[in-house]
């Protein structure tokens, strides 16, 4: 099987990376994506809630970075560029409906098991940063700048651990990816895969050990300096680990 892999930032130019898939791929025949399911679902606001009492400044972060920085910001990006830029959703959309073919999730465990599953570690590096702060910063007087910076903060806060428990699930979710491509390879002749561009290394690599498997990016070209700095922080984690 053929695979192109279109990565990117989760609100980026889809015209640009459809532009390239139709360049390598001429007889696509299943999408693969990550997370493409509809942001908005009942399930992932109830698996964001189920957080909360754990993990207070995760859950926050998580939300503030889908229902703000990829949902809200994807559709104001669309509706000014006329559908040119957008969320990934929309391009595995495009590409569905284009080419009347199915996609499939690759990675269907949500961050909030791997929370679940180290409850009093994340618990303690929750609720101990969340007091931590409140302690040191508690808005004094309380006015509406002191609150804002104080809100700040803790989403800043938030960042970071939702950046560490990416760390701590990375490797888990790419070696899923990779599995969930593999084993549908046998029934697709060419396949895109939709995912963001941190995992492209990781899965690429992952997919090109695989015989029957041609990747044709298994690398990404380029990568925005963010990107850069969380694949430093896996590559780090990684080597600790081993």
């Amino acid at each position: 099987m053929d695979i192109w892999i279109s990565s990117g930032t989760h609100v980026d130019s889809i015209a640009e990376r459809e532009k390239r898939i139709e360049e390598q791929l001429d007889n696509l025949d299943i999408v693969f994506a990550e997370g493409a399911k509809k942001s908005t679902s009942r399930e992932q606001i109830i698996s964001i809630l189920d957080i909360v009492p754990i993990a207070p400044l995760l859950a926050a972060a998580i939300t503030f970075h889908i229902y703000i920085t990829v949902e809200i910001h994807g559709r104001i990006k669309s509706k000014i560029s006329g559908g040119e830029t957008g969320r990934d959703v929309e391009l595995v959309q495009n590409l569905t409906s284009r080419h009347n073919v199915e996609w499939h999730e690759i990675d269907e465990e949500p961050l909030s098991q791997y929370i679940h599953t180290n409850r009093i570690v994340w618990g303690i590096l929750n609720w101990g940063s969340l007091v931590g702060i409140t302690v040191l910063i508690w808005p004094s007087p309380l006015t509406v700048w002191n609150a804002i910076q104080y809100g700040t903060v803790l989403l800043l806060s938030g960042y970071i651990l939702l950046i560490a428990l990416l760390t701590v699930a990375n490797y888990a979710r790419e070696e899923t990816m990779a599995e969930e491509i593999t084993n549908r390879s046998e029934k697709h002749d060419q396949a895109v895969v939709v995912l963001g561009e941190g995992h492209h290394p990781g899965v690429g690599r992952r997919l090109k050990k695989e015989s029957d498997l041609n990747v044709l990016n298994p690398s990404p070209e380029d990568l925005n300096w963010g990107t850069r700095v969380i694949l430093r922080v896996f590559e780090i984690y990684s080597r600790l680990r081993t």
